[in-house]
């Protein structure tokens, strides 16, 4: 399935800044309208993580989530759960 990104710069202000989101918000409905899996990048906070969610986003990428991964250390991070 072909995606689309919304860069880690217009995450970085989200939930404060409503230019960033905006565009956030309008990405992820795009990204919808054409079919695309949408993923969110830099996602550092709680609430970044939670306002891209209540638009609509639900892959997402960050050090929320996890530091960068080798190959090798991927499958026991998805065990993991």
């Amino acid at each position: 399935m072909r995606g689309l990104k919304i860069d880690g710069s217009f995450a970085a202000g989200i939930p404060g800044d409503e230019d960033g989101a905006a565009i956030a918000r309008a990405i992820i409905v795009l990204g919808r309208t054409l079919g695309l899996r949408v993923v969110a990048e830099g996602i550092e906070t709680h609430a970044q993580a939670e306002s891209l969610k209540a638009a609509g986003c639900r892959i997402g990428q960050g050090y929320l989530l996890s530091r960068p991964l080798i190959a090798a250390e991927f499958g026991a991070y998805c065990q993991r759960g």
